[in-house]
């Protein structure tokens, strides 16, 4: 008499775990991912060099062996959810013991890579060639496994029929969230705290326990079969998918989600460059800029995943996300044109501690960054909803998914090496905006549209371009690199109370500003209450060297080197800065040979 109670507490049970433990999985995995990322991007920086252009060589190599991993994914599409879940605790188990070995490997590397370098060296495109190179070598077995997982993921949720068509923006958005947890949890707690062995096993931790929950799973699966869980739907079995017949939408859908991809990586990259303007450029601020991104991405994803099943015009959705995308960055510029006055507002309310600095950094970037995301993390299950059908979403998943990383990857480089200098950071997201809203316009020019989600598309591309030139403000770059981060509290005392910043600064004058690969450079005078200004030297909005009180500092530094070895003939001065420094050195007669190393053309110029 008790058993049938028992039999339908264990049915509920299965069912739940069906729904769950993949969800918890997708929470795990991203935690993780994005751990590993931040990490091993800091390992390999400390052998290639923290230039722009070897960050993005990391960035792409990570990105394009996700890519890889996804595709594979996608040319043997798994549509028996036992099948996928058991695969998947495989290969997050591969993962997790590639991180531990991750340190052996990268010792290999970097014995190889001196000699290598000494070869590619005066041809920087051999020596980012290079980097790419070294770096997909080394990421390739970790990422491949990770760009496979998350398909997975969704082939085994999608075999619950009610659950199908929202299968994909849960698993995204619950990995993009964990993501954003472990990229945030890392730069502000664990590294510091723990560093970076430790932090290594906090994420091998996670990837194992995902592991266990997904083989628990596959277990109850193997032992308890639930009929309705693992049926095929109907439409998996013989018929084609939607895009089956028109083979020109689908080309048309992938290029938009390559173009999607490659804005995507470059708005980060490019928000970060523009955001260490206004928080400095500390691993804080940086893990905060990365942690929203990624956030954006999951409550973008989460938002939509519950009404993608009833979209009749998916790729109408698709542009209009798109198109908001692109106007939600355009409106970022105008607000980023006015952070400073109210970065120093916010210092003059709450007072200028580490703590509150922090939660105005965090504050200002994520009314610059979320907003964007949020619609950009929407697009990726409504893309996968216009690809695939009830029976083939994790194959679509795994297309979209192997699509935008390739994007991503081709945005990473072409951020981190020419975008800057050629269009500068404002022309750059100008340019990506209007990018965006092509890929999401053409995209409603296929079956996926409709005739009115066409006209709405070329109307808002229209009065996108009319708002673009007419209200946004070209940047004002010595109001923009004032380093209200550093300089508030002078700042405030100066002003008297008054947080207009542009009232104090009309009083100086910029006398040079370039925006470069690895940092926005200017050249300011200062006015003083002494017959000569000030001239100073500011990067990223620190003063780095001035004719003020810290020439003293500027020359010391050169002659301390010196009185130590005082018979040396030659000398390695690292930052060239206003050239002080080298200019000390060279005043010993015995020095006959300098080397400069200088990280940024802009400072030399």
């Amino acid at each position: 008499m008790r058993s049938r109670p028992l039999e339908a507490d264990a049915s509920r049970w299965r069912s739940a775990a069906v729904i769950r433990i993949p969800l918890l999985c997708a929470l795990f995995s991203g935690g993780a991912g994005l751990l590993y990322q931040v990490i091993w991007n800091r390992e390999l920086l400390l052998l290639f060099g923290s230039t722009s252009a070897a960050a993005a060589a990391v960035v792409a190599a990570f990105m394009a062996g996700m890519s890889l991993g996804a595709w594979g994914v996608a040319r043997f599409p798994i549509v028996h959810r036992q099948w996928a879940i058991g695969l998947y605790a495989i290969l997050e188990l591969g993962v997790a013991g590639y991180a531990l070995l991750f340190p052996s490997l990268l010792s290999t590397l970097q014995a190889l890579y001196p000699g290598l370098w000494h070869a590619a060296f005066g041809q920087p495109a051999l020596l980012n060639l290079l980097r790419l190179g070294l770096g997909l070598a080394i990421l390739a077995p970790p990422t491949l496994m990770m760009g496979a997982t998350l398909p997975l993921l969704v082939a085994a949720l999608h075999g619950t029929l009610r659950l199908a068509s929202k299968s994909v923006g849960w698993i995204y958005g619950l990995n993009a969230g964990g993501g954003a947890l472990g990229a945030a949890l890392t730069g502000l707690l664990l590294l510091p705290v723990w560093g970076l062995t430790y932090t290594r096993f906090v994420g091998v931790g996670l990837s194992t326990v995902a592991a266990a929950l997904a083989l628990l799973l596959a277990r109850h699966q193997r032992t308890k079969t639930d009929p309705q869980a693992l049926a095929v739907p109907a439409e998996a079995s013989g018929t084609v998918p939607r895009w089956g017949h028109d083979l020109w939408s689908r080309r048309v859908l992938l290029a938009g989600l390559v173009g999607t991809g490659f804005a995507s990586m470059a708005y980060e990259v490019l928000w970060t460059r523009m955001l260490v303007l206004i928080t400095g450029s500390s691993t804080y601020a940086f893990s905060l800029m990365l942690a929203l991104y990624v956030a954006g991405l999951a409550i973008g994803s989460l938002w939509v995943a519950a009404k993608v099943a009833r979209l009749r015009a998916p790729g109408d959705v698709f542009a209009h996300l798109q198109i908001g995308a692109a106007g939600l960055v355009i409106a970022g510029l105008w607000l980023f044109s006015r952070y400073p006055d109210w970065q120093l507002s916010l210092y003059q309310t709450w007072g200028t501690t580490f703590g509150v600095g922090l939660g105005v950094d965090a504050l200002l970037a994520a009314l610059l960054i979320v907003p964007p995301t949020i619609l950009l993390g929407a697009a990726f299950p409504v893309a996968t909803e216009a690809l695939g059908s009830s029976g083939n979403r994790a194959s679509a998943t795994s297309t979209v998914l192997a699509t935008m990383a390739f994007g991503n990857a081709a945005g990473a480089v072409a951020a981190g090496s020419g975008l800057v200098p050629w269009l500068g950071m404002e022309g750059g997201l100008v340019a990506l905006a209007g990018l965006t809203w092509l890929c999401g316009f053409i995209v409603s020019l296929t079956r996926f549209g409709s005739t009115g989600g066409r006209r709405i598309g070329a109307a808002a591309g229209i009065v996108l371009v009319g708002l673009g030139s007419v209200l946004v403000p070209r940047w004002d770059p010595l109001l923009l690199t004032s380093g209200v981060y550093e300089r508030a509290p002078v700042y405030l005392n100066l002003l008297g109370g008054s947080v207009q910043l542009g009232h104090l600064l009309k009083t100086y004058q910029l006398l040079d500003y370039q925006e470069g690969n690895q940092a926005s450079v200017s050249v300011i005078r200062i006015p003083t209450l002494q017959a000569r200004p000030h001239l100073a030297l500011s990067i990223d909005g620190k003063v780095d060297a001035s004719t003020g009180k810290d020439m003293s500092t500027q020359i010391m530094s050169g002659h301390i080197g010196m009185l130590l070895r005082p018979e040396a003939r030659t000398a390695l001065v690292v930052g060239l800065a206003s050239g002080v420094t080298l200019g000390s050195v060279e005043q010993w007669p015995s020095i006959k040979h300098v080397v400069i190393a200088e990280i940024s053309p802009s400072v030399v110029h």
